[in-house]
């Protein structure tokens, strides 16, 4: 039983930390694609949808709750 718990920390652990930290890595890396290539880059835009889609979510959420 302990067993399972501790694969629940684990995972939620991994969640936790590593998505935000790969979001906040690829928001970067899209930073200098973007200064290298333009605005209009493609790669830009896919590898910056991470941290799109978390500007969103917290801005319905906040809405919501005002």
């Amino acid at each position: 039983m302990s067993f399972l718990l501790s694969s629940r920390i684990r995972r939620w652990a991994i969640l936790a930390v590593a998505v935000p930290l790969a979001s906040w890595a690829l928001a970067k890396v899209a930073e200098r694609v973007r200064e290298r290539r333009g605005d209009d880059s493609k790669i830009a835009k896919a590898l910056n949808a991470p941290q799109n889609w978390r500007q969103r979510r917290s801005a319905k959420a906040a809405a919501k709750a005002a």
